[in-house]
């Protein structure tokens, strides 16, 4: 028998970055090209923790409960499931979810000198994410032979419910932002003048509307050069490849500030079908583009939030 050749740390991230982009692809196509499902049945949570998955990992398990019919939001790794007792049918599939990987460096003070305690011990503290790795996970519904006990922890009715955080303050909270100016019938962010111009309420057919056009903007505003300098912001030129990235990057990190504020974009576009082949002939072409989206996206929403610092690496563990 040969023995399977283990895959290097590139193939396993293209190997990734092909499935998510797979479901990407199948669930825009789905949803005519809204990013965010409605969570009807509640939102994805983890079975180990009971404690709601956000940021990217929000979305794509909504998409997948979404593509695959699955009415209980709760998701489990191998582990987990064995822990519990449980079983499944040979060849049941696994999900993808992303797992930061952390960046630490030892802790200085004020000069720089590295600090330590009183046993001589330096503390390590970490500085944001270097990047994703994958990990696997089922939904509830294809494991077997849990107990009714068990199974009791994870009726529907019973999952958390995030209390959505008002959109409003999301905005204040970002403490330099641009100009932001009600004006006109378009909305658009200017980083030569570093504001934003959006139309006023009337508008919007929906707030999810209004505020999911608005945090694409703010996260489009995010890379520029005196905040997190981003190449899509600095050089990209409309309709190029970095352009095209960087609306990805923007798209990405509204979509997960509408999940955080319990909001949905009811926009129907009258150009959905171009609006939707645009995506998906994008992430069709460079699949590995979604990971990279994803990190640059999370740490564009923290920045808003205050939890990055300008130009750094950091972004929030909860992807």
């Amino acid at each position: 028998k040969m023995r399977k050749q283990k895959l290097t740390k590139e193939q396993k991230e293209d190997k990734l970055s092909k499935e998510i982009a797979q479901y990407f692809i199948q669930g825009l196509k789905k949803s005519k090209g809204k990013w965010v499902c409605p969570f009807k049945f509640g939102l994805p949570t983890s079975c180990a923790s009971g404690e709601l998955y956000n940021g990217f990992n929000r979305i794509l398990l909504g998409m997948i409960m979404n593509l695959k019919g699955f009415t209980n939001p709760h998701f489990i790794t191998f582990k987990g499931m064995r822990k519990l007792g449980g079983n499944i049918e040979k060849g049941t599939k696994t999900f993808p979810i992303l797992k930061p990987v952390f960046a630490y460096h030892y802790e200085t003070d004020k000069k720089g000198e590295v600090v330590k305690d009183d046993k001589g011990n330096k503390n390590l503290v970490t500085h944001g994410i270097r990047g994703f790795v994958g990990d696997r996970v089922f939904n509830i519904e294809q494991i077997k032979d849990l107990k009714p006990e068990i199974m009791k922890r994870f009726v529907v009715d019973k999952v958390k419910i995030a209390k959505p955080i008002d959109a409003e303050l999301i905005i204040k909270g970002y403490d330099d932002k641009p100009e932001i100016k009600i004006v006109g019938t378009s909305a658009y962010y200017s980083p030569s003048a570093d504001e934003i111009c959006i139309p006023p309420d009337k508008n919007y057919i929906s707030t999810g509307h209004k505020y999911s056009t608005l945090f694409h903007e703010l996260a489009h505003s995010t890379g520029h050069h005196t905040r997190l300098d981003r190449k899509g912001v600095r050089d990209g030129m409309f309709g190029d490849k970095v352009y095209s990235f960087e609306e990805l990057v923007a798209e990405i990190s509204a979509v997960m500030l509408l999940s955080e504020c319990g909001l949905v974009n009811d926009e129907l576009k009258e150009n959905s079908v171009e609006y939707v082949n645009g995506w998906v002939k994008q992430l069709e072409k460079r699949p590995e583009q979604i990971l990279q989206a994803v990190q640059l996206s999370t740490k564009a929403v923290n920045y808003m939030k205050g939890k990055v610092k300008k130009k750094s690496v950091g972004v929030n563990k909860n992807v």
